[in-house]
Formats: C-alpha cells, sequence, structure tokens
C-alpha cells in the first residue's frame, strides 16, 4: 500500500499522528519503487499499455494510497525508461 492509506490505516487504529508522519516521511525516497513494484504486479509484465489501461493502473494507485505526485512521478520513470 501506498502513503496515504498507511497513515489512514494507522490513524483508525490510534496511533500518533506526529509518530506516524515521521516513519512516513522516513520511507519517503522509497515510496515510487514500492509504486512501480506495485505497477508491475498489477501490470502482470504487460510493457505495451494503451492509454486507458494506463489511467486505470493510475486509478489503481490511487486507490491504493498513492498521492498524485507520486504516481506522476512513476509514470514518467515508465515512461522514460519506455516500460509500458
Amino acid at each position: 500500500y501506498g502513503p496515504q492509506k498507511i497513515i489512514q490505516e494507522l490513524k483508525l487504529r490510534g496511533i500518533d499522528t506526529a509518530l506516524i508522519t515521521e516513519e512516513i516521511q522516513k520511507e519517503s525516497s522509497n515510496w515510487i519503487t514500492h509504486g512501480l513494484q506495485v505497477w508491475e504486479k498489477k501490470s502482470k509484465g504487460h510493457t505495451n499499455l494503451s492509454t486507458e489501461e494506463i489511467r486505470k493502473q493510475q486509478r489503481f494507485l490511487l486507490y491504493r494510497g498513492f498521492d498524485t505526485e507520486i504516481i506522476s512521478q512513476i509514470t514518467k520513470e515508465l515512461t522514460r525508461n519506455k516500460s509500458y
């Protein structure tokens, strides 16, 4: 899951907001890598995705708790590497 989903779940469990923020920020450099892994798993390794399939993947990441900035960076990374 992405940072937004994790934050939401931890708040529901009564974890201190300051502690959540601190720990999420420690992982900030890893969210794009994690998002790429989620993207690749969801796309089942397919690299020739249509525009609609790409949008579907982006919506899936949003649902999984990745914010739009991270999703944008993931999409740019995939475009740069011609992974889809």
